[in-house]
């Protein structure tokens, strides 16, 4: 049973991994409207809505700290708000839909949205942006869809690595 665990949490790391490599060099020649998609936040929200354990918010934090890594100007920020997207998902969890690919496409959108405001919000104030109107029209709305249409390949990845892999218990007919 122990050895599965690890190899669940290995085949994550390495999900994580690829995930990073592709957002880093691959998806650049696939720019849309000059975005690209948010990978490892649409990760994170779908493993948060499939796990709906603390698990999740660890997964949060280590993709927020690959994300600070890779690319953040201001470190911490994508951290904790990886981290607080996975809380608020787990949070979410089970109690108001049915977890499907399509459920996780809506919720990584709304949170991309929200994320990416919040990234803007705290550039204006520490490096100095402006042109919201733009940045609103023309980044962060198109990088949340962009975003958002990747749930629709990443859920079903995760959702088999996140599952248990251990034999089902059979129920008991008691009508026999």
């Amino acid at each position: 049973m122990q050895k599965k665990n690890v190899a669940r949490y290995a085949l994550m790391v390495v999900f994580i991994f690829v995930l990073t490599v592709i957002q880093t060099t691959v998806l650049h020649s696939a720019e849309v409207f000059g975005v690209i998609p948010n990978l490892l936040l649409s990760c994170v929200v779908c493993y948060s809505l499939i796990k709906g354990d603390p698990k999740a918010i660890v997964f949060g934090i280590v993709c927020g700290l690959v994300l600070d890594f890779f690319g953040g100007r201001t470190v911490g920020i994508n951290t904790l708000l990886c981290m607080y997207t996975a809380l608020l998902c787990v949070l979410l969890h089970g109690g108001l839909f049915n977890n499907n690919a399509l459920v996780a496409m809506l919720f990584v959108f709304v949170i991309s949205l929200l994320y990416e405001l919040l990234i803007y919000f705290f550039n204006i104030f520490i490096w100095g942006y402006r042109g919201i109107w733009y940045a609103l029209v023309y980044k962060i709305l198109f990088g949340s869809v962009y975003t958002a249409l990747t749930a629709l390949l990443i859920y079903p990845v995760l959702k088999l690595l996140a599952e248990e892999w251990l034999p089902k218990p059979r129920r008991r007919n008691f009508l026999r």
